[in-house]
């Protein structure tokens, strides 16, 4: 078995030549990843597992529980819903802040407010990180509850 071990840090790290990242532990316990332009990443993820959150403690206001989530959907993405920077859903959330997302293509979870919004029954990332970060292709998987 293999393994990679890191040591804690409670320095500042510091950011990477150009076309270079970092990967680091912090004394939270939780690893990070800091580009070359200095943004820093959490990679990992201890209290809950996206879009499978089962516990009701510390629940995530994000995150639903597998039997209250009447909705997946699979999105292979456009050129189309990228120049227009939204995906039509089938159906109207019941609260856009429950909308779950996750980019399949090894981009990880996707969250409210950060990288996408919901209005009425669009998925829209205009001006927000997904939109730096989405290309033709990636499939995204999108879970909510709706009437």
């Amino acid at each position: 078995m293999s393994q990679i071990i890191l040591t804690k840090s409670s320095t500042q790290i510091e950011t990477p030549q150009f076309d270079k990242v970092t990967i680091y532990a912090k004394t939270d316990g939780f690893i990070y990843a800091k580009d070359d332009t200095g943004r820093e990443v959490l990679l990992s993820n201890s209290e809950i597992t996206l879009l499978d959150h089962l516990s009701n403690d510390n629940a995530h206001p994000q995150y639903l529980k597998k039997n209250n989530s009447n909705k997946i959907e699979y999105i292979e993405v456009s050129q189309q819903q990228i120049e227009n920077k939204k995906i039509i859903l089938d159906k109207t959330p019941i609260n856009p802040q429950y909308v779950q997302a996750d980019l399949k293509s090894g981009g990880g979870p996707l969250f409210f407010g950060e990288d996408f919004i919901v209005q009425g029954n669009e998925f829209l990332w205009d001006d927000l990180e997904l939109d730096y970060i989405i290309e033709i292709g990636d499939r995204i998987r999108i879970i909510y509850d709706h009437n």
